[in-house]
């Protein structure tokens, strides 16, 4: 649990970084890249255990050669959420 708690500062000081670049769309970059890279996927179908599914993917691209795209179904659902986030605090920010 630790592990995650850790991975995800890592990844909020990176989209930060990243989104700190580009002032305009400062919002958009840092939430889709941190839902991006924080999405959780399970490594096998069966098991228990949650690594990002982005990585995952590319782990099973490169080590494995399985080209399927189970483990970024989650990001379907996950990026949605990050742009309706982005839009309704757009929203609530001109009011």
């Amino acid at each position: 649990m630790f592990y995650w708690a850790l991975y995800c500062f890592s990844v909020f000081c990176i989209s930060h970084l990243l989104a700190s670049t580009v002032k305009d769309f400062y919002m958009w970059i840092c939430v889709l890249v941190f839902v991006f890279l924080i999405t959780p996927a399970k490594i096998e179908i069966s098991g228990i255990d949650y690594a990002p599914s982005f990585f995952t993917f590319i782990y099973n691209i490169v080590f494995e050669q399985n080209y399927s795209t189970r483990v970024l179904r989650p990001l379907i659902f996950s990026l949605p959420f990050g742009i309706i986030f982005v839009l309704i605090s757009k929203k609530l920010k001109k009011k």
